[in-house]
């Protein structure tokens, strides 16, 4: 190899070392899903509700696993810089939209919004199934219903 393409080869694995996401940045993340999913709890799974249905007690992991990142931050993908993550939010089975109901799925988005107001600035997408969400971190999460 010639001493060009010795930097050439040098350069792009830089290149490439630059694009995974820093231990900050996966962070970053972690905490503003975390605190997405703290306030749409306190809005959608009250802790003062009434005694839980058989359903419910059978599965006391229903409360833990209602969100998970997707995409490249599931997947270990992601690429720096990480502005936007893909989440995915569980709502109790009584307020999940009917597949191909825009109003439904329009009321549960504007629901959510509503949760999150006090804390994040959201916004419905141009498409109507998923909510923008932008914390204070500059980072911002698409949430899907």
């Amino acid at each position: 190899m010639t001493a060009e393409w010795h930097n050439v080869t040098e350069r792009f694995h830089g290149f490439i070392g630059s694009l995974h996401l820093s231990p900050l940045e996966k962070q970053r993340a972690q905490a503003a899903a975390s605190e997405i999913v703290s306030s749409l709890r306190l809005r959608f799974r009250p802790t003062d509700h009434p005694a839980p249905s058989l359903l419910e007690r059978n599965q006391p992991y229903a409360r833990e696993n209602d969100s998970s990142l997707i995409g490249g931050h599931a997947k270990g993908t992601a690429l720096s810089p990480a502005r936007l993550i893909d989440m995915v939010f569980v709502l109790p089975r009584g307020l999940r939209p009917t597949i191909g109901n825009r109003p439904e799925m329009e009321l549960i988005l504007d629901e959510m919004a509503v949760a999150l107001n006090g804390k994040f600035a959201a916004r419905e997408s141009p498409s109507g199934d998923w909510l923008l969400v932008r914390s204070f971190d500059d980072v911002a999460i698409r949430l899907i219903p």
